[in-house]
Formats: structure tokens, sequence, C-alpha cells
């Protein structure tokens, strides 16, 4: 909130005029300090309790690929009856081992292929002697994800040509609840946000300036966009059609100008109609002419230019690509879960939106208002940018927002399924959101009318753009006579942005101390760190399970290193040998408790709430190493 005497100073009298720079140096300081804070704050909270959550399942998938194995060489090594501590399982295939040759952890990838090897690889180099491996793969993606901050000024530059918004954005960004969690997210998530917003940047970039370099820039964040995750193809569609659109667009301005401006048959005289001075020198940067649209040779160069960079982006990743085509196949077994039916689907579309400001682990209730005020937020975003900006501006956001959306609920709307629903896989469209939100939270903000403080594209008075409508007037000026009626929004704009603000550090602040977030999986793993707390409690226990790795290795990271876990298959007894205070059951299937107490009189009693039980042997029971078969050496 700003201080008293700042708020006094913005009462004006109707007659008061206020410079633009009396208004940025009202403005500015406080502004400067909300965004010191705020990047402060998120950096603060990328790094804070780092490795507190959970190491869920696909965090180990990571580990385990980036360590040279792929999942059936863990179940054909590990998963034999014979018993193993948690320190030789997490140090063998959760550590990236230096001597193990980069051709393993290629192979281990490649049986995965619709995870592309870009941040893997390069958690396979950051990983190796760190002590603490959900640390260090925890605090690569964290480190990349500061990378953000740069990287959306740069586009906000580029887009707005506003350094106000850019900074609007930074802040946005850096206290977003979902951006820290996936920046605090042992997967590629934090470097694919960063690959698509400088890949954007890189295009806005290319059509501005119109140099191979700056093409060739953008072929190269291409390329690491799709070597990051193969949901860049969604982001390259969306360039590629506002490309198209841009193009479309000013042709039919170039066409309604000549229609409405003809030689006058009277006078014999050609009349143009000009921009203002501010705004035409900004329109010739990005090659338009004196009417305001662009040069018919700039517009399909850039074109061309666009297909040329895409189609060498193609090039470069053609090597993974071959991968993905030639094991297709498992491609969609490994991706066969996101086919999976899931009910409410709008609840689940509202409730990502909200996470972007908000996020208290609350569930999918469409009786939340929170989930229509952050709906309704974005709504007037994305129309306030519509109506105060130029078609280059707007087009880009619903461009990147709804091809990378529409992607992925349109295939669940006709197919079914649950892509849609799955925050990680929208965080181009939830960037493309920041940005609008932004958009509209710092011209709010700033509250000045002048042209020299407002982003290209928005002018005096009705603040329109475009040709939608005709504003008092084209031209501003340093001096403006700013009626009262213009501060009192831009005050309660001040106590939005606020709440905005407080709403994603406490959300942050919240989530850092929980150990199982919505993210981790909770069905999975929510019970794991009270089972953890039983089974370390013991003094040398021996934990049997016949879970498939994905189960397993989250549980190991909890366990002390010294606990002695008894690995099986489906069809294979455990063979418990002597020697251990006390003999658990994890998770396993209804087949092994059965026989476990039918067959071999084992009494299955709870030891922990939920996913495990402790063994004791009736009196009349059999000793499983009785009937169970002799296991042969570990592989």
């Amino acid at each position: 909130m700003l201080h008293k005497t700042a708020l006094k100073s913005l009462v004006l009298p109707r007659s008061r005029s206020v410079t633009a720079g009396e208004s940025r140096q009202l403005v500015w300081p406080w502004v400067r300090l909300f965004v010191v804070a705020c990047l402060v704050l998120g950096i603060f909270f990328r790094f804070y309790n780092l490795g507190y959550k959970v190491y869920w399942s696909d965090e180990t998938m990571t580990s385990l690929r980036i360590s040279g194995y792929t999942t059936e060489q863990l179940v054909a090594n590990a998963f034999n009856g014979h018993p193993l501590s948690v320190a030789e399982i997490v140090q063998t295939y959760q550590v990236p081992d230096p001597d193990r040759p980069l051709s393993d952890t290629l192979a281990a990838l490649a049986s995965h292929p619709e995870h592309s090897p870009l941040f893997y690889l390069l958690a396979r180099y950051w990983s190796q002697g760190w002590p603490d491996p959900v640390l260090a793969t925890r605090s690569l993606a964290a480190l990349i994800s500061l990378g953000l901050f740069p990287a959306i000024y740069w586009l906000c530059q580029e887009l707005f040509q506003s350094s106000w918004v850019g900074w609007g954005a930074m802040a946005l960004v850096a206290v977003s609840p979902l951006q820290v969690l996936y920046a605090q997210e042992a997967r590629q998530y934090s470097l694919w946000a960063l690959t698509v917003v400088l890949a954007s940047a890189a295009l806005l970039r290319a059509m501005r300036v119109k140099s191979l370099a700056a093409w060739g820039l953008y072929t190269l964040m291409l390329a690491l966009s799709f070597y990051t995750h193969l949901f860049s193809g969604l982001v390259a569609l969306g360039h590629g059609l506002y490309v198209v659109a841009i193009v479309a667009e000013e042709r039919w301005q170039r066409w309604q100008l000549n229609q409405r401006f003809q030689p006058s048959s009277a006078i014999g005289l050609q009349t143009s109609p000009r921009l203002p001075p501010h705004l035409a020198k900004s329109q010739r940067q990005f090659g338009h002419d004196a009417r305001g649209s662009l040069k018919a040779g700039v517009l399909y160069f850039s074109l061309a230019a666009y297909g040329v960079a895409s189609l060498a982006a193609l090039i470069l990743f053609s090597p993974w690509l071959w991968i993905v085509i030639t094991r297709a196949d498992r491609v969609q077994e490994a991706t066969e879960w996101v086919t999976a039916d899931r009910e409410n689907l709008i609840a689940h579309w509202l409730l990502n939106l909200n996470r972007l400001f908000f996020d208290m682990n609350q569930g999918t209730s469409l009786f939340n208002p929170l989930l229509y005020l952050t709906a309704a937020l974005t709504g007037y975003a994305v129309y306030f940018l519509w109506r105060t900006t130029l078609p280059r501006i707007w087009l880009f956001i619903v461009c990147q927002m709804g091809v990378t959306s529409l992607g992925l609920i349109l295939p669940d709307l006709l197919l079914g399924g649950r892509r849609s629903t799955i925050g990680r896989y929208l965080i181009p469209c939830h960037i493309a959101v920041q940005l609008a939100v932004a958009y509209l939270l710092t011209l709010k903000v700033m509250g000045s009318p002048s042209a020299q403080t407002l982003p290209f594209g928005v002018t005096h008075s009705s603040g329109l753009g475009d040709d939608r409508s005709t504003p008092p007037s084209r031209h501003c000026t340093d001096q403006t006579t700013i009626p009262q009626a213009w501060f009192a929004p831009a005050y309660r704009w001040r106590q939005v942005v606020a709440l905005v603000a407080l709403s994603g550090v406490l959300s942050c602040l919240v989530s850092a101390h929980v150990a199982v977030w919505w993210h981790k999986s909770p069905t999975k793993s929510r019970h794991n760190p009270r089972v953890a707390e039983v089974v370390n409690q013991a003094e040398h226990p021996l934990v049997i399970s016949n879970e498939p790795p994905t189960l397993i290795l989250p549980l190991c990271h909890l366990l002390a290193p010294t606990v002695t876990l008894q690995l099986i298959q489906n069809e294979d007894l455990p063979t418990i040998p002597d020697g251990y205070s006390e003999v658990f059951l994890y998770r396993s299937s209804d087949e092994l408790q059965q026989v476990l107490s039918e067959e071999l009189g084992f009494d299955l009693l709870p030891a922990a709430p939920h996913w495990l039980q402790r063994l004791e042997l009736r009196a009349s029971g059999t000793a499983a190493r009785e009937l169970a078969p002799p296991l042969g050496p570990p592989a």
C-alpha cells in the first residue's frame, strides 16, 4: 500500500495538470520497491526447503535415467528377492556415476522418447558429486527458473516496447505459485518455460530487425525448446499462426486504406492518413509505411523467414524426432494414462488457472469463488489487451494462449482424456495469461495517459491503439490535464496488485511447509512420509514389497540408508531371513497378502494408518523360507 503522503498527492483537483515526468516520479519508487521485493521473495521460495517435498515417482524416473538405467534393468537387478539396503539402491540407481558411459544415459532416455533429452543430459552432469540426489536435480531446475525473469522482461520489451510491463511481468512470474512449484521439480518444466519465452522473444526480434542472425537465433531457441519438450510443437504452431495472422491483418488494412483513400476524380489529389509522430516512429521500426501498414515485402519476408527457420529447427531436432517416430508404440504405451477420462474438465481448467495466482492445495469444487475471480481477471485482461493494443501485440498472446490450450482441450473433448487438466502441459498458455495480466495491472497501476509512459499501441483518452473507435485525440503531449477520475481507479487497482502478490506469497509460503502437494501425485505418495517415519523408528527393519519401481523409489528417498528392502516381482514369494527386529509389508498386492496370511501363517497387523503392515508369524505358521523356492544369485 502506498504511503499516506503519496496517496494524498494523488487526490488532485479537476483542473490540475500533471506531467508524465511527475507521474513517473510519483509512482516509480513504489513500483521499483514492489518489483524488487517480489523478485527477492521469488528467488527465496525457489530454493527454500528445496528437498522437503516428497521425491515423487516422476522425479525418481529422472534420477534413474540420468544414472543410465531403465526401469526394466532396475527390476531385473533389484527385484529378485535378495535383501538390499536403501543406500545401495539410491547410490546405484538414483545417483549418476561418472564412470558410467553417456551412451547408457542416452539409451535410458531413448527408452522413453516421449521426454525430450535436453534437461536430463544437463542433469546428468550437474548431479555428479552431490551428496543428496534430491537437492542435486532440483537445484538445477530452480537455477534454470531464474533465467525466466530476464527472459520475460526481454519478451515484454519486444512485444509491448515497454519496460514497465516487463517489470510487472517479472514480479508476477516471481511469486506465481505454479511457477515456483515447477521451479522446484526435478523435471524439464522450468527449462521448458524458459525456452518458450526465449523462442517467443527471438521471433518478435527477428520480425523487427529482419536480419539473418536474428532468424538464426530464433531457429536455435526453437530447436532448444523442441529438445526440452515435445509440446513445443504447439508453441511453434502458435508462432506460425501469429505470423500468418499479422500478414493477413496488415494486408486487410492496406486494402481498406486503398479503398478509402482513392485519388479524387474532381481535383486529382490522393490523400493519405498519417499517424502521430510518436506512433509513426515506432511503426517504422517494424517496417510500417506512413499509413501504419506493413510494407508488402516485409510481410512476405517474415512469412518466408518463419517457414525456413521452423524447418531448420525441425532438422536440428530430427535425430530425436526419428527416435520418437520409430518408437511410436513405446510413446503410446507410456502416455496411455492421459487418455483416461477425468470428470469435471471445466473445474480442472479453472483450477489450473487459479493456481497461477493462488494455490492452497484446494480441490476442484465448482463452488469455489476464487476460480471465477481468477477467470474474470484473466478474461478482462485479454479483453483490455484487445481494446488497447495493436493487432501485432494482442494477436501474439491470443495465438500462444489459444493454440497451446486448444491443442490439448480438443482431443479431450473429441476423443476423451485428461491432457488439458494437467497443469504442466499448459505452461506456454500460462505464460501468455501472465503476460496479459501483467499488461493490465501495469497500465491500471501507473494511471498515466501520457504516450511516453504507455506501451506501444496505447493512446490517450480512450486508450485505443487501432481503428475500432476514434479517440478524442491521437496526439499525446507531455503536458496533459488529468481528471481526478483517472487516479481513483489506479488506487483501487494498486490494491488488486497488492492482493495478487500477497496471495502468491502466502501460497508459496504454505506450500513450502507441506511435504505432499497436488503436483506430487498424492494418490501415490501422500502416506509415504508417515510410512517412512514408522520404519525408521525400528532398530533393524526389513521392508518387503512387490510394488513397481515408481512406488518403491520415492519411498527409498525417505527411508534411512540402513533400512533393508526385499523387493520381489508379483509371481515370487519372499524368503524372510533371520536377524531383523521387525518385518514390514509395504503396499503389496492382495495376492501376496493372501499367501502370507493363509499359506505361510503370518498375521498382517497395521503398522501405520495406510500402506504399511507388520508381519508376525503365528505359532502354527510356516516360515516363508521353508516354502519359498531358492532364489538365484543377483543379476
